[in-house]
C-alpha cells in the first residue's frame, strides 16, 4: 500500500552531528538545548548547565515551549504567539537565523516540539540534531559548561498557522469518519491501556492507529533512513491524503517527532492534536478504546 504523498524540495528537517560540528561558530545558527525529563522537570536545565554544545541556549519545555495548563488543556498546551515571541527574543533570535534544536533523547522529548513550533509560528528555518547530545558526546564532539552571553533581540512578530492543528471538537465530531486518520505516537503498552505510566487513564482514542514515534529511531536514538521511514508508513497505513493525518501522543510533545519524520521523508507532515491524550481523558463523555 502506498500513501498519496507530495515529495517536497529543500525540506531538510534533520542535521547530523558531523554537519553541525563544522558550523559551530556560524553566527547564523541559533543552537537550542531542549533537554527535559518529565519526572524531574528541572533536570534538563541542570544537565545543560553541566554540559552542553557550545553557544547553545536553553529552552524549558514547561516554560518556553508550552503555555499555561489547566484541568482541561492537557499537560503541555501550545504557547501563545506573544509568549513564543518573548522566548525568541530572550534567546537572541533574529530574522534569517536557523534554529538547531536538540535534546538528550534524539528529539523524542522536546527538540522536535521546538521544530514544530517554529513551523507553526512561521519561523522559516529550523532543524533537529540527529541523535541529540547523546550521539554528540559519543562522537567526542566539543561541549562546554559555560553558558553563552545572550543579548536579547527585538521582538519579532509571529503568526499562528491554525491549519497545522486539529482540535478536540473536530476530532470528536469526525471520530467515526474513515477519512480522519488518527495516529497515536505513544508506546504500544500505553496505547492498549496495559501500562499507563503518566496519565490517569490508559487506552487510546477510538479508531486511532498505533505508530510510536520511537519506530522512526534506531537503537542509537538516531533517525532511520528516509527509505526505512517510508517503508514503515506505507506498510502500516492505507492510501490516504496526508493532510488528513492527525498525530497525537500523551501531551502533544513527542508526536511532533512523528510529524518531523513524515516531513523529512518527503510527506506533507499532517496535523498535530496539541491536547492529545492528556486532554482527551479530562473532557466529559469521550469515548476510550483499549483494544
Amino acid at each position: 500500500m502506498e500513501i498519496a504523498k507530495v515529495m517536497t524540495n529543500n525540506l531538510k528537517s534533520i542535521i547530523s552531528p558531523e554537519e553541525l560540528s563544522q558550523s559551530l561558530n556560524d553566527p547564523s545558527l541559533l543552537i537550542v538545548d531542549c533537554s527535559f525529563t518529565l519526572q524531574q522537570s528541572e533536570q534538563g536545565y541542570k544537565d545543560y548547565l553541566a554540559l552542553h554544545i557550545p553557544h547553545a541556549v536553553y529552552a524549558h519545555l514547561d516554560h518556553q515551549l508550552s503555555g499555561k495548563c489547566s484541568p482541561i488543556t492537557g499537560r503541555h498546551p501550545l504557547p501563545s504567539a506573544q509568549s513564543f515571541q518573548t522566548s525568541l527574543s530572550n534567546w537572541g533570535y533574529t530574522a534569517g537565523r536557523k534554529i538547531v534544536a536538540y535534546d538528550a533523547t534524539g528529539g523524542t522529548m522536546a527538540a522536535a516540539r521546538l521544530w514544530w513550533l517554529c513551523n507553526y509560528f512561521s519561523i522559516p528555518e529550523s532543524v533537529v540534531l540527529d541523535g541529540g547530545i547523546t550521539t554528540w558526546l559519543q562522537l567526542g564532539l566539543p561541549v562546554t559548561s559555560i553558558p553563552p552571553k545572550i543579548f536579547p533581540s527585538p521582538l519579532i512578530t509571529v503568526s499562528e498557522n491554525q491549519q497545522m492543528i486539529a482540535s478536540f471538537e473536530e476530532i470528536r465530531a469526525n471520530l467515526h469518519e474513515p477519512r480522519q486518520v488518527l495516529l497515536d505516537g505513544r508506546a504500544t503498552n500505553r496505547y492498549f491501556g496495559l501500562e499507563e505510566t503518566i496519565d490517569t487513564l490508559g487506552g487510546h482514542i477510538p479508531g486511532a492507529i498505533s505508530l510510536p514515534v520511537s519506530d522512526f529511531l534506531d537503537e542509537n536514538m538516531r533517525f532511520k533512513s528516509n527509505q526505512e521511514i517510508v517503508s514503515i508508513i506505507d506498510h502500516l497505513l492505507p492510501v490516504v491524503h496526508m493532510e488528513e493525518i492527525i498525530y497525537y501522543c500523551g501531551s502533544g510533545v513527542t508526536s511532533a517527532l512523528g510529524l518531523l519524520a513524515f516531513a523529512n521523508a518527503g510527506y506533507p507532515p499532517g496535523r498535530l492534536y496539541p491536547g492529545s491524550w492528556s486532554e482527551w481523558i479530562t473532557l466529559s463523555g469521550v469515548e476510550i478504546a483499549v483494544k
